[in-house]
């Protein structure tokens, strides 16, 4: 136990240790699994009139290729969605749009919620935000390194949607069934 560098000595340590991580993954998955549940009983009541705006469309496949490519452990982009989804760059692309129609809809969806609800994120929200990011990376880097690496109206974005599903949790009234 002592070799395996994770600040446990003892096998009880390591034991408690094991199970803390566990739980954590456990809560969080159980987590997500009400907040993705939450967000698909919503897009299900949900009607759309119109398609989300092109551009909108357009920001949704950039930041999903930029995960691919972020993602594609050394392989070409070709070759990664061959060996990971078994498609050629086409139909791939066909997909990506589809998805990142499906997140425009999202956004709009917990947009519209936040909007009924007064819900809104500030700039300085955002800063405050980056400030407590700073400081549990330790300082490594400065607010305006971090600020210089994000897209800053995405990451308002994702805040409001975080803020959105906080309160979605909220009053969400789960059961087992």
């Amino acid at each position: 136990v002592k070799g395996l560098d994770n600040g446990c000595s003892t096998v009880e340590e390591y034991n408690q240790y094991a199970y803390d991580l566990l739980m954590e993954d456990a809560e969080e998955s159980y987590e997500n699994a009400i907040e993705n549940s939450l967000v698909n009983m919503l897009m299900e009541s949900t009607e759309f009139t119109k398609e989300p705006p092109k551009a909108m469309v357009e920001g949704y496949v950039s930041m999903l290729n930029e995960n691919m490519e972020a993602a594609n452990y050394g392989m070409t982009l070709e070759q990664f969605i061959g060996a990971g989804f078994g498609m050629d760059a086409e139909n791939f692309a066909k997909e990506m749009e589809e998805q990142a129609k499906q997140y425009a809809r999202q956004y709009i969806m917990l947009q519209a919620i936040a909007d009924k609800e007064g819900l809104s994120v500030t700039d300085e929200d955002v800063e405050k935000e980056i400030e407590e990011l700073t400081a549990e990376n330790g300082g490594d880097m400065s607010v305006e390194e971090i600020k210089a690496e994000m897209d800053m109206r995405r990451y308002k974005e994702y805040m409001m949607s975080q803020k959105v599903m906080a309160m979605l949790r909220e009053n969400a009234v789960v059961s087992a069934e």
